[in-house]
């Protein structure tokens, strides 16, 4: 019998991984397909009317400009060792301007935001599904100890 519920708990355990995978949609648009069809052709002032102001503005090298937007998040973690590693995250959007300033233009390297959604649905099932096997596994371990 706890042949049986170990193997009945592994198969639950092991199960709950792989349907985190199926539950992303890998069919939506990139950040910056995304970006580019939303941004592309509206002004500077519309821009910065939904943005703020920009973290910082450079020259396209030719009569137009970026507009640079960018969170930087450091994080630290401390090995088995004691030694600590420093992880530096930079997520960005730029939106080059044209000398009249519209939007010609988008770079990124954030999600877009169906993508982000697919991501946190595909987070929540996940945690949802791996919990419920955890505490499912849990339970036929038990009978199965109690059992014998």
């Amino acid at each position: 019998m706890k042949k049986i519920a170990s193997i009945l708990a592994t198969i639950l355990v092991l199960s709950s991984c792989s349907a985190y995978r199926s539950l992303f949609d890998s069919n939506t648009t990139t950040g910056t397909e995304y970006y580019n069809t939303t941004y592309r052709g509206q002004t500077h002032s519309q821009i910065v009317r939904e943005f703020g102001a920009p973290d910082r503005e450079v020259s396209d090298g030719a009569d137009g400009y970026i507009l640079v937007y960018e969170k930087v998040r450091t994080t630290s973690q401390v090995d088995s060792m004691g030694y600590v590693d420093h992880y530096v995250n930079v997520s960005y959007v730029q939106f080059f301007f044209d000398g009249s300033g519209i939007c010609y233009n988008v770079k990124t390297n954030r999600l877009s935001p169906p993508q982000e959604k697919s991501l946190v649905k595909a987070y929540t099932a996940e945690f949802g599904i791996i919990s419920g096997a955890t505490i499912l596994g849990s339970l036929v371990m038990l009978i199965a100890m109690l059992a014998h």
